[in-house]
């Protein structure tokens, strides 16, 4: 089935009515902000999730070695987990 000569022509007209955006310019902030302030927009650190488990998770009481995880003591773990970075 073959599209007619009209509906190309009606979709070209559609996309030639869109309005065009003006440039936007720089504007220079009104605010002085404090170093602290500034530090609230500083995008956070990036870890491999290796680097994330060493240093945030931990382990229960009821597995079989509680307290932090050590990433060193499961070496074959790394690779695995990093490819999810």
């Amino acid at each position: 089935m073959a599209l007619s000569k009209n509906t190309s022509k009606a979709t070209h007209a559609q996309a030639s009515t869109r309005r065009k955006s003006k440039p936007r310019e720089k504007v220079s902030p009104k605010v002085d902000w404090f170093p602290e302030e500034l530090e609230a927009f500083k995008p956070p650190e990036r870890y491999t999730v290796s680097e994330w488990a060493d240093r945030y998770r931990v382990l229960t009481n009821i597995s079989a070695e509680p307290g932090r995880w050590r990433t060193a003591r499961t070496p074959y773990l790394k690779e695995p987990m990093d490819k999810f970075t």
